[in-house]
């Protein structure tokens, strides 16, 4: 009932929002447009024909009708909300912005319009102030599932992952029968890598929607990182049968057949989805992956420079795409890339880890090491107190006296790397204590670093700093130890060494340890890039080494099948199988101690090399681990000898190299 006009013109008014209610929105249109040319200074029906203009999309009619209402009525909140959504769907940000502030000024507890606000203040790129007013909106109105929802975005990309998966859930938990809202938390909780719940969330959305075909793709992806393969499957068969054309599904199944290694079918699954949206710039990342695996590297980079053309603000595309180019060693283009995704999103994990990677890799040691806080290994929470400089803490002067906590994080020989960093600590009189160091070197590590082992559960009071070891690097640069530390010195137990040298009995002859992979089992992430793994051909190695006048020692790590025999039968010879010394971490000290030199990819035993004193040649896949760099002698470990693998797989030049060093006793 609008009082302010005359009796049939109030009828024409109900029925315009009887039509609106029915949604027969074009009919409510032309009352609303016959009664405004009537009535121009009625603010009810300036607010009504504003809001029929938002639902119609006519924007620019809408922000002329609620202006002239709000100026008629400036307490009126509801309408300066409707002038703000109009407003933000047009850009005008700053205009969006002012209309939800007056909004709030006319209606404080107005949840909406906080919630609106948030959603112009994120989309001006004010974060932190977008999370406060979606915070605001949630306090006033607990039930309100868009200001969770549009806090989990907020949330998700600054990458603060976990309370954006929060949030997805509650949103789910009020809403799990809205069908907009599962498919916002479906989606945003697969992307922050909540896989059982995100799982739970696609199966109500697929049994809600069974005709969806990118639900159930999606569906598929969930399924398969949850370890449900055949699952996953059926369901990526089930949503290819549905009809139309749906890139994002033919994506999904290139990823299932990239993770069973049928790279050809997966890139004609990519190329697919390519040609059905040739913006998808996640379809060409893939089938840069596909193609690159096929061989193909000049097609994986043409699809990689399409896939960045398209991506300029697509912050996931562009973090796999800096990843990718690093695999490549296309350095250059790597930093760049992953540059640009923490720019747009400042606590990106991905992103961050792939730099600091890259700027160690060539060099770049002081910003690699202030990348490297980033790494995900320990949880993304620290992430804002590293960008608010909190993190690590201050190096305290002096240090004498002063107790510091590290924090065990990584393997074995990456904890002997990264506390020789704690040398200068200890050096400088700090008290050093350590946090969960695994028992197997706990030995080790004390004999060549003054350190005390903290106990599991014991709380750690005020006055004790402490950071996980792999941030030492960062930690110790005012001592002028940023850039490069000497390995620790460590010393074989005599009581090791006598059993060792009975064990490999005498000889004549050089003893030579040898190995020929390390790194996690052969594998692929989840967009089918390869995971650490270093190797060589054991074949193609004892090839090399064939009639060299030396007793070589196989210290290779749990060898697969056959590869001990086929680096004899490239020998030609016998090697000595010491790898079941890998279970004893003092034992193999004892043997290293033992050994002449040493060939083979880089591994933990470089590293207890490296502690004993002794060098060794490595042989060094491309692109290179970070602590290797991209040419020349390692700065961490000088003793150590280099033999590159080249950028398109070839080892030849390498082994050759290898070969002649070693008949002429060059290169150590």
């Amino acid at each position: 009932m609008n009082p302010g006009l005359p009796g049939p013109a109030q009828k024409e008014f109900q029925r315009a929002v009887a039509l609106f209610n029915e949604g027969r929105l074009a009919t409510a249109e032309g009352i609303c447009i016959e009664l405004l040319a009537r009535f121009p200074l009625d603010a009810d029906v300036a607010h009504f024909g504003g809001v029929v203009a938002n639902r119609m999309g006519r924007y620019e009619v809408a922000v002329e009708r609620l202006s002239r209402c709000v100026r008629a009525q400036p307490r009126r909140a509801r309408a300066h909300a409707a002038l703000a959504f109009a407003h933000d769907q047009l850009g005008h940000l700053e205009e969006a912005r002012g209309a939800f502030i007056a909004a709030i000024e006319a209606e404080p507890g107005f949840a909406e319009a906080h919630n609106g606000l948030g959603v112009a203040l994120l989309r001006a790129g004010h974060g932190e102030a977008a999370l406060a007013s979606f915070d605001r909106a949630m306090a006033l109105d607990a039930r309100l599932v868009e200001a969770r929802l549009n806090a989990a975005r907020a949330l998700q990309e600054s990458g603060r992952v976990a309370a954006a998966a929060q949030r997805y859930r509650e949103a789910l938990q009020l809403a799990p029968d809205r069908i907009d809202a599962l498919r916002s938390c479906a989606l945003g909780l697969q992307q922050v890598g909540d896989a059982q719940a995100a799982l739970e969330a696609f199966r109500l959305l697929v049994e809600a929607t069974p005709d969806d075909a990118i639900a159930r793709g999606r569906f598929a992806l969930a399924l398969e990182t949850s370890d449900r393969g055949d699952e996953a499957l059926r369901e990526i068969a089930a949503a290819l049968r549905l009809p139309g054309p749906h890139p994002e599904v033919h994506n999904v199944h290139g990823i299932l057949l990239l993770h069973r290694q049928r790279w050809s079918e997966a890139a004609e699954e990519f190329r697919r989805a390519a040609s059905l949206e040739s913006s998808m710039g996640e379809a060409r990342v893939n089938l840069s992956i596909a193609l690159l695996r096929l061989g193909d590297r000049e097609g994986a980079l043409a699809q990689l420079r399409q896939a960045k053309a398209s991506a300029s603000r697509d912050v996931p595309v562009l973090a796999r795409l800096a990843a990718i180019n690093g695999e490549l060693g296309e350095s250059r283009e790597c930093i760049e890339l992953a540059e640009r995704a923490v720019s747009l999103s400042p606590f990106l994990p991905d992103a961050h880890a792939t730099l600091a990677i890259e700027l160690l890799r060539t060099g770049a040691l002081e910003r690699g090491w202030r990348e490297h806080l980033y790494r995900p290994t320990r949880g993304i929470d620290l992430f804002e107190r590293v960008s608010r400089g909190e993190y690590p803490p201050p190096l305290p002067s002096p240090l004498a006296g002063r107790d510091l906590l590290i924090v065990n994080e990584q393997g074995i020989g990456d904890m002997f790397f990264f506390l020789r960093y704690a040398k200068p600590l200890a050096d400088a009189g700090a008290r050093l204590h350590m946090l969960g160091l695994d028992p197997r070197i706990e030995g080790a590590v004390r004999r060549s670093l003054p350190i005390e082992t903290w106990p599991e559960g014991r709380a750690v009071p005020p006055g004790v700093l402490t950071l996980y070891a792999g941030d030492l690097p960062a930690f110790v640069r005012p001592l002028g130890a940023a850039g490069f530390c000497d390995a620790l010195s460590l010393a074989p137990l005599p009581g090791r060494v006598a059993p060792m040298r009975e064990r490999l009995g005498p000889t004549r002859l050089p003893r030579i340890g040898i190995a020929w992979r390390a790194g996690t089992q052969s594998g692929f992430g989840p967009g089918g890039q390869a995971v650490l793994v270093k190797e060589i051909s054991p074949r193609a190695l004892g090839e090399a080494l064939a009639g060299l006048e030396f007793e070589f020692i196989s210290i290779q790590r749990l060898p697969d099948g056959d590869s001990t025999r086929e680096l004899e039968e490239g020998l030609g010879a016998r090697v000595v199988d010491c790898s079941d010394v890998n279970s004893d971490i003092e034992d193999m000290i004892a043997l290293l101690s033992l050994l002449d030199d040493y060939v083979g990819v880089s591994s933990t035993n470089v590293h207890l090399r490296a502690a004993l004193g002794g060098g060794g040649r490595i042989l060094v896949p491309f692109p290179p681990d970070w602590r290797w760099q991209y040419a020349g002698r390692s700065p961490w470990f000088e003793r150590f000898a280099t033999y590159r693998q080249q950028r398109d797989g070839d080892w030849s030049g390498a082994l050759r190299e290898l070969r002649q060093d070693l008949s002429t006793g060059a290169g150590k």
